[in-house]
């Protein structure tokens, strides 16, 4: 979950929707 939080903001495309996948998974 860290994981995911962390590439998700890195990313900062689509954060809300990779933080959703990344929580779900």
């Amino acid at each position: 979950r860290l994981l995911g939080f962390q590439i998700s903001r890195q990313a900062n495309v689509g954060g809300d929707l990779c933080h959703s996948l990344y929580i779900e998974v």
